[in-house]
């Protein structure tokens, strides 16, 4: 298509519990909008999955799991991927 091809910039955005996440998520930026609680939920969630990650892969929830931990799975893709 060469130059019959627009490009067009845009910006992807997740809501959730009231509050705009930039995606695809920053690491910093969504930890910061979730506040303490959530967000040692999430390194801990982080933490635990590195020490024991999914050896065979066989879903996108251990995927996610593995790459992210299970909460921020939990809070930002598995309801996403349920929807699609």
């Amino acid at each position: 298509m060469n130059d019959e091809m627009l490009q067009r910039p845009r910006s992807s955005q997740i809501y959730y519990n009231g509050k705009l996440f930039d995606y695809p998520l920053q690491a910093g930026h969504a930890l910061a909008k979730l506040g303490p609680v959530e967000t040692l939920r999430c390194i801990l969630s982080y933490a635990w999955t590195k020490a024991r990650p999914y050896r065979k892969l066989v879903s996108l929830e251990q995927w996610a799991a593995n790459n992210f931990g299970r909460s921020l799975f939990q809070i930002f893709f598995k309801t996403y991927t349920e929807k699609v």
